[in-house]
């Protein structure tokens, strides 16, 4: 095997491991397990090709399946399913060595308290805990969203219907489980940072593209760019004005290093640099237009 395919293929499988670990805590961090829980956790499962189908993965997906198997999910099942998640959590101490595991393994929290489409306290509870035990806040631009609005929602001790709703719509945002009309999962970075643009042409304006482009390759899509004015860079700079995300790149990124380029966005953002990211349809309607 390639020694650089050889690399990834260990990142990917360590990603999905932090990503499936985080949303076992997640979804026990209320200590009950709905219907839409393991519907999620079923479909999850089946799209992750880099996890081991061995050990805690496959008991995992065995019982799911037999679960479903009949199509009538029932307590005694119920109860069964959630035993066996406790004993993962509790028997597998996922380690997170990096920031970047730190992140899949947030990420999968955030999935798992929310996959069923609401957030309770005591799920809300468990996430600032989850933050705060993994280290994780401002050096991670997009956690750092995450951090201030649940700061500010807990500052008076009382979480409100409203302020609940805020958090959950915000939270399945940053982990890619709002879906475009197209079925591709939108990245959770760019799904929260998607902005207007003080200008209306692309003339005279630097961006650079990351990702994979629906309707074009990524060459040709610059080579547009360059016939309309616009000025291409390959990395992000100072001089950056645009950063555009191709819609196809955002479904590999599920927030584990939620893209390099846009991290570094971020970062020169909170430096003062005014830096817009958009994704495909409004570069392509700013592009028409």
């Amino acid at each position: 095997m390639d020694v650089s395919k050889a690399i990834n293929y260990k990142a990917n499988k360590c990603k999905a491991f932090t990503t499936l670990y985080g949303i076992l805590k997640g979804i026990d961090a209320d200590k009950t397990l709905k219907n839409e829980e393991v519907l999620f956790l079923g479909s999850w499962l089946k799209e992750q090709k880099y996890l081991p189908r061995d050990g805690d993965v496959l008991d995992i997906e065995d019982l799911i399946t037999d679960i479903l198997d009949d199509g009538i999910i029932t307590q005694d099942e119920m109860d069964d399913l959630r035993s066996l998640l406790r004993d993962v959590v509790d028997f597998n101490d996922c380690a997170v060595i990096g920031s970047d595991e730190a992140v899949n393994q947030l990420i999968g929290f955030m999935k798992g308290i929310t996959c069923d489409n609401t957030l309770n306290d005591r799920e809300i509870s468990s996430l600032a805990d989850a933050i705060a035990s993994l280290g994780l806040g401002a050096e991670n631009s997009v956690i750092s969203i995450v951090t201030r609005k649940l700061e500010q929602i807990l500052a008076d001790g009382v979480v409100t219907d409203c302020e609940r709703l805020e958090l959950l719509n915000l939270l399945k945002r940053a982990s890619g489980q709002e879906f475009m009309e197209t079925g591709a999962a939108e990245g959770c970075a760019l799904s929260i940072v998607t902005e207007n643009l003080p200008f209306q042409s692309i003339s005279g304006v630097t961006v650079c593209f990351t990702g994979t482009f629906s309707g074009q390759s990524r060459k040709d899509i610059q080579k547009i760019a360059t016939l309309r004015g616009a000025i291409v860079s390959k990395s992000i700079t100072q001089k950056l004005n645009l950063l555009v995300v191709g819609g196809e790149a955002s479904r590999d990124w599920k927030f584990s290093s939620y893209g390099r380029k846009i991290q570094t966005v971020f970062e020169l953002r909170d430096k003062g640099f005014e830096i817009h990211i958009i994704d495909e349809p409004t570069w392509t309607a700013l592009v028409d237009g």
